[in-house]
C-alpha cells in the first residue's frame, strides 16, 4: 500500500467550499474510474482463482485510499463546522434590551 503523509496548509474562508468541491470532485472520479476498471470482476470465467483475488486486491487499496480523502474531508467538514457553532455562539444575540 502506498505510503501516506499528512498535509497541513491553510486557505482563505472563503474558498473552503470551493476547495472541499475539488477534493471530492477529484475522489468521485476516481471511484468511478476504479469502478471502470474493475466492473469487468464479475464476467470473468474463472472467479475463483489468483487472478481475480490480485484484482479484489487491487480494488480493495484503491478502496481504501478514497476513503481516507473522504476522512479528511469529514474532518474538514467537522472542523468548519464547529468553527461555525463557535462564532454563532460568540456573536450577541438581540434582545428586549434594545427597546
Amino acid at each position: 500500500m502506498a505510503q501516506r503523509v499528512n498535509l497541513t496548509y491553510s486557505i482563505k474562508l472563503e474558498d473552503l467550499e470551493l476547495e472541499v468541491k475539488r477534493i471530492l470532485n477529484r475522489t468521485l472520479d476516481q471511484l468511478e474510474e476504479a469502478y471502470t476498471d474493475y466492473d469487468h470482476l464479475t464476467e470473468i470465467a474463472k472467479i475463483l482463482s489468483v487472478d481475480t483475488f490480485n484484482e479484489v486486491n487491487k480494488l480493495r487499496e484503491e478502496l481504501t485510499n478514497l476513503d481516507h480523502v473522504l476522512a479528511d474531508v469529514n474532518n474538514i467538514l467537522s472542523s468548519y463546522l464547529n468553527y461555525e457553532a463557535q462564532e454563532t455562539m460568540a456573536s450577541p444575540t438581540t434582545t428586549d434590551d434594545a427597546e
